[in-house]
């Protein structure tokens, strides 16, 4: 055999040789192990899925920009105008976060606080009804309040009285604070509210707001305050957990 003969044979050998590499290459690929198929399809799932807000509603003050995105088709973006906070009679906290948003006569607020590791939150907005509309008065709403027990009937459906309670108001979360009476009333799912409160600047007047049980996974916050520093920027909050349903 000549030179140019063994050289023929060489080259046709090397193509051969990578030729089945890259078949072993391929194959090796398709025979993935089911484990090594479910994390991929698990990482591939985390990136396209949006990031999630590095604040939490406890980090929310005055100038505080959030996103909610609610069932129904809800898209709306809301603007910090104040942060109150409420002491309960057992001394357990809740903050009240009045909005703005487009709307300037729009009157919405959230309402939150923390029990052990869980946080409950609910939207709640003006209603355009006052207390005879829902069948109330400042009598029956008395009674309510030394009993514990009552209902009200809000667009045909009927509310049951979870709380009826005085609460201790601190505006902008300054002192000193006011006195205000509060009647809770819920729907039969727990997931909707009637909430009716006695107006802390005129007396005998009564503020009523609706509402709606928040999941915290449809609200994103974009905005901790109006001027964080860099350094409180810089720093990660702590998680908060949404209650059990």
């Amino acid at each position: 055999m000549n030179n140019t003969s063994l050289l023929v044979v060489i080259l046709l050998a090397t193509a051969v040789l990578m030729l089945m590499f890259l078949r072993t290459r391929k194959s090796g690929a398709k025979t993935m192990t089911p484990r090594r198929l479910a994390e991929r399809a698990a990482e591939e799932e985390a990136a396209a899925m949006p990031k999630e807000s590095e604040w939490k509603l406890r980090d929310l003050g005055v100038g505080g920009k959030i996103h909610a995105s609610l069932p129904k088709g809800l898209e709306e973006d809301y603007t910090v105008l104040r942060r109150d906070r409420l002491v309960w009679p057992d001394e357990q906290i809740e903050y009240d976060l009045r909005l703005a948003e487009d709307d300037p006569n729009h009157d919405v607020r959230i309402h939150w606080w923390t029990i052990g590791v869980y946080t409950y939150a609910w939207m709640l907005e003006a209603a355009e009804h006052g207390i005879a509309d829902l069948g109330l008065s400042a009598e029956s709403l008395e009674e309510m309040r030394a009993s514990g027990e009552g209902t009200c009937r809000f667009r045909d459906q009927i509310y049951t009285l979870n709380s009826a309670r005085s609460l201790i108001l601190f505006e902008g979360g300054m002192r000193p604070g006011k006195d205000v009476v509060r009647w809770d009333f819920r729907n039969d799912q727990d997931t909707r509210q009637i909430v009716i409160q006695r107006n802390e600047r005129d007396e005998g007047e009564y503020h009523v707001l609706r509402g709606r049980e928040l999941w915290l996974r449809d609200l994103t916050i974009i905005q901790a305050r109006a001027a964080a520093s860099s350094e409180a920027s810089a720093k990660r909050p702590t998680g908060e957990t949404e209650h059990p349903s």
